[in-house]
């Protein structure tokens, strides 16, 4: 069996033949007909000149009749149907000459050479009738000038009328042929045309046959197939009739669908053995969770119950310290000596309680933080003022830690919409961890000021450094460098300072100080609007 593109090449061809021969039978009969309208349309023009030279030669011997009784009319009327005549016979031979060079036969040659002697005797006839109506008009009688007038006439009609008449006849004889050549031509398209489409429809019924309907045949199969390994069926197979590429198409959709049944069932024991593994892990991640949720309640309950538990004894220091600083001196000593006595001891004391009370209150802050159940009291805050504060918090420690706490100088204050409890409490956990984890540091600065996004605040030191590839990390929650040098700490309080910045709708950066202190810095960026 041949294949498929050449007996579709076979189709194509058998339509191109059918298309050649429609096509060259419809410019034949094209040809046919333009000749056959031509000649008509010649003849029927000559018709209509010769026409035109009879009546104008008719009117020619009308008007001379009437200048018979009026001369007036002789040098008008008359010159102009004479010139008329002349023109209309001066146009007709033309006619001739271009029928004979146009035949195609000789026979039509002759016969319109027989037309050049008859158009010749009428031309001539007419200048004979000329002349004798100009010979009329020299007679003086009216009655005589219009006899001769009428003779010349008349005798001009018996003698070139039989001329005329013949010139007539041939023409509308070769209307009346052009008209049957044309029904004939008609007549043989149809007859053409009928044949060919029957012609066109047993080829057009014969390919079908042989070529159409067994491809049809064979692509509905596919389809069939194709739609039932769709619809779920696996035991499809289609038959090979040919050696064609329908056939071998035949052959691999058959091994395709013996590999996805291969598939299918590797896919089937391969999802049980997924569906397993995923109950497996399902119940690891949820015990995983169980034990994360634990975890993470423990680490509030630590929050909570260490914060009430150092609250209740600062709460007794504190009012222990008021009293003892609000008492009178005993009987018999000296006020003065003991209130200075003990004045400064308590007030150390108070100091210190007040800065633990901080602290417990900061654990406080972090428990709540995470429930969401701290609300900030916005107001107007001198950036100056937060500094200020937090500098005198850390005297002591930095005369014992021998570190300078400085507050660099700026033209103007900066001033945000802000919680200025908070912030102070955010500014004294930056200078406590450089405190605590900057080792080896001399200087601690603090600077604010204003730059293109709002205001900043920053914080740096001649420490060693973050000591982490990326700073940014330390800001996570209970995040702390893994080196033994830095033990101290929970990890809470960069995390702490995050969480304010943020709800001030600010962000911190964490980077290297820049020279000369080349250590650690923090930047605090807080917008200058309402927050």
């Amino acid at each position: 069996m041949r294949s498929i593109g050449f007996r579709l090449g076979v189709l194509v061809f058998g339509c191109f033949l059918i298309a050649f021969a429609a096509a060259g039978g419809v410019i034949y009969a094209l040809h046919i007909t333009d000749k056959t309208i031509d000649r008509a349309l010649d003849a029927q023009r000559r018709l209509d000149l010769l026409t035109e030279i009879s009546g104008r030669i008719s009117s020619y011997g009308l008007t001379a009749i009437a200048a018979a009784n009026d001369p007036r009319l002789r040098d008008t009327q008359m010159k102009e149907a004479e010139t008329a005549v002349y023109d209309s016979i001066k146009a007709f031979k033309p006619e001739i000459a271009s029928a004979m060079q146009h035949a195609d036969m000789p026979s039509a040659v002759n016969e319109m050479a027989t037309r050049v002697k008859p158009l010749e005797q009428v031309r001539g006839g007419f200048r004979v009738m000329v002349r004798q109506i100009t010979d009329a008009f020299g007679q003086d009688d009216p009655q005589t000038r219009g006899d001769r007038i009428r003779g010349a006439f008349n005798g001009f009609a018996t003698m070139t009328g039989p001329y005329l008449f013949f010139l007539m006849q041939a023409d509308r004889r070769g209307v009346d042929a052009a008209r049957e050549d044309a029904r004939s031509v008609s007549t043989a398209i149809s007859r053409a045309a009928l044949i060919l489409v029957v012609a066109a429809f047993v080829i057009a019924v014969v390919m079908y046959r042989l070529i159409s309907r067994p491809i049809l045949a064979a692509v509905a199969e596919i389809r069939d197939a194709a739609v039932a390994i769709g619809q779920g069926e696996r035991n499809v197979r289609l038959p090979v009739r040919n050696r064609d590429e329908l056939g071998l198409l035949a052959v691999v959709f058959n091994r395709t669908t013996a590999r996805l049944r291969r598939r299918e069932t590797r896919v089937a024991i391969d999802r049980l053995a997924l569906e397993t593994t995923i109950a497996t892990r399902t119940a690891d991640l949820r015990a995983a969770n169980d034990r994360l949720a634990e975890i993470d309640q423990s680490r509030r309950r630590f929050f909570t119950d260490v914060s009430h538990e150092l609250r209740t004894p600062l709460t007794v220091i504190l009012g222990e310290s008021e009293i003892a600083l609000a008492a009178k001196p005993q009987d018999g000593a000296d006020p003065v000596t003991t209130l200075a006595a003990h004045a400064t001891a308590f007030a150390i004391i108070r100091r210190r309680a007040q800065r633990l009370h901080r602290r417990v209150e900061d654990l406080l802050r972090v428990a709540r933080s995470e429930s969401g159940t701290i609300e900030l009291r916005f107001a107007d805050t001198s950036l100056r003022a937060v500094c200020c504060t937090a500098i005198e918090a850390f005297e002591g420690s930095t005369r014992r830690k021998d570190v300078a706490i400085v507050l660099e100088p700026s033209d103007t204050d900066v001033t945000v919409t802000g919680d200025a409890e908070w912030l102070r409490q955010v500014v004294e956990g930056l200078i406590d961890n450089a405190l605590r984890h900057a080792k080896g540091a001399s200087l601690i600065a603090l600077a604010c000021g204003v730059d293109a996004d709002g205001a900043i605040l920053s914080v740096r030191d001649d420490g060693p450094g973050f000591g982490v590839e990326d700073p940014q990390t330390l800001l996570a929650r209970f995040a702390r460098r893994a080196s033994s040098e830095f033990v101290s700490g929970h990890g809470i309080g960069l995390a702490l300072a995050r969480w304010v910045v943020d709800k001030h709708r600010g962000h911190v950066t964490l980077r290297a100080a820049a020279p000369p202190l080349n250590g650690a810095e923090i930047l605090i960026h807080l917008p200058l609007g309402d927050v």
